[in-house]
């Protein structure tokens, strides 16, 4: 059954909604730090932070994406419920953040992800997700993220 939702930027209580979201995510999301760092970058003021809400305003999604520079935005995080992926969700808050980014006239959307020498189904998941969206894979490190494989992704918007 499709889920109806409604993409809402918000700036009170989005350290909150994304603690929610995240903690909700146990299989992707594991160390409370790394929460943390998200939970910060939400609340931030310059940042810019959407989430999909319910009908019953229940919290179902929610993105957050950053200026770097002049030129180009970072999505920060992006993170599903488990039971409402595959509805859209995500397309559409990526699609916020993105159109938010040119609003500011940024030229290029990047972002970092497990990359493809990570073997973690939902780390394949993601990558599949944001190919999908016309992201490019610039390359992989083991630098960036200690003991992880990094990759750099980036769309010119």
């Amino acid at each position: 059954m499709p889920v109806t939702f409604k993409i809402m930027n918000i700036r009170n209580q989005a350290a909150v909604v994304m603690g929610e979201i995240l903690h909700a995510r146990p299989d992707v999301y594991i160390y409370e730090d790394t929460i943390d760092y998200y939970r910060r970058e939400s609340d931030n003021p310059l940042n810019y932070t959407v989430c999909a809400f319910s009908d019953q305003k229940k919290p179902l999604g929610i993105a957050t994406m950053k200026i770097l520079n002049e030129f180009s935005a970072e999505l920060v995080v992006i993170a599903v419920l488990r039971d409402f992926e595959r509805n859209g969700i995500g397309s559409s808050l990526l699609a916020a953040v993105e159109t938010e980014a040119r609003r500011r006239n940024k030229i290029f959307f990047t972002l970092k992800a497990f990359g493809p020498s990570d073997l973690d189904k939902q780390s394949q998941i993601a990558l599949n997700f944001f190919r999908g969206h016309e992201i490019c894979i610039l390359g992989e490190y083991d630098f960036i993220w200690q003991g992880c494989y990094c990759a750099l992704l980036a769309k010119r918007l």
